[in-house]
């Protein structure tokens, strides 16, 4: 249910952070897409449809295998291999894709 913004925003994408073992940006961006309210005054954040975000991305990652070759290959030129197992999701394993998802983020 969504909850108003009382809370710090920060407070709940570090805990959805911690909880769900990802980076705080990924939570605070599920956060923010979860906004639901036409103004400042009643925006409100739905922590549980951030959850839900997070968690979809969660297991399309869990599909990429951390030692597979596309993902040494992309994080032997420097990329993080969190981003690179999500951006290689995103892109269906397309290793030139997934660098051009890596490089605009």
């Amino acid at each position: 249910a969504p909850t108003t913004a009382q809370e710090d925003i920060y407070q709940i994408a570090e805990r959805i952070s911690t909880d769900m073992s990802v980076p705080q940006d990924i939570a605070m961006a599920a956060l923010y897409s979860s906004f639901s309210g036409t103004g400042d005054e009643d925006r409100q954040i739905d922590e549980e449809a951030a959850r839900s975000i997070v968690q979809s991305e969660v297991d399309a990652m869990a599909r990429v295998p951390e030692d597979c070759p596309e993902v040494t290959q992309l994080v032997d030129e420097g990329f993080d291999a969190f981003f690179v197992r999500r951006s290689l999701a995103f892109s269906e394993m397309n290793v030139d894709n997934a660098r051009a998802i890596l490089m605009a983020d």
